[in-house]
């Protein structure tokens, strides 16, 4: 995960991907994740929807164009500050296309980055920050300022 995720903003999810035939299949891409915190979360297989899911998408009728879903959501305020990795998983729920038809390309994440500095920020009322957890923060001593 990157360290400058703002916890405070949604992050949005879509799928890239492609189909090797010229029917307009109608599918849905499904991404689950599973947040990690380091030294305490075993690792599994991501299960956790989204807090919005990937709408259902519909192909064109050119194969091998690659194409692209909208948005799926993960509400903001829903990461624990000490959330080290994010474990995701891409599938396809494969009601209308045949196996071996659909090639997910990948995966864009979209997140609005942590300002650095300002109230709230890196800095708080003049002191700065540590950000010895994963993207949380505590307060310096005094004498590192």
């Amino acid at each position: 995960m990157p360290t400058d995720v703002d916890r405070s903003k949604q992050i949005r999810f879509r799928v890239w991907w492609s189909k090797n035939s010229t029917d307009a299949d109608v599918e849905t891409a499904t991404v689950t994740y599973t947040p990690y915190v380091a030294g305490t979360t075993v690792i599994i297989d991501p299960a956790t929807a989204l807090s919005t899911a990937i709408p259902a998408y519909t192909f064109g009728t050119t194969a091998n164009v690659l194409e692209v879903t909208d948005f799926g959501i993960l509400n903001k305020n829903t990461l624990l500050t000490t959330t080290a990795m994010l474990g995701l998983k891409v599938a396809s729920t494969m009601t209308n296309a045949s196996a071996n038809e659909i090639s997910i390309v990948g995966l864009e994440i979209r997140f609005t980055p942590r300002e650095m500095f300002g109230p709230e920020k890196n800095t708080l009322g003049g002191r700065r920050l540590l950000t010895t957890d994963p993207l949380g923060v505590k307060l310096a001593a005094t004498q590192e300022t």
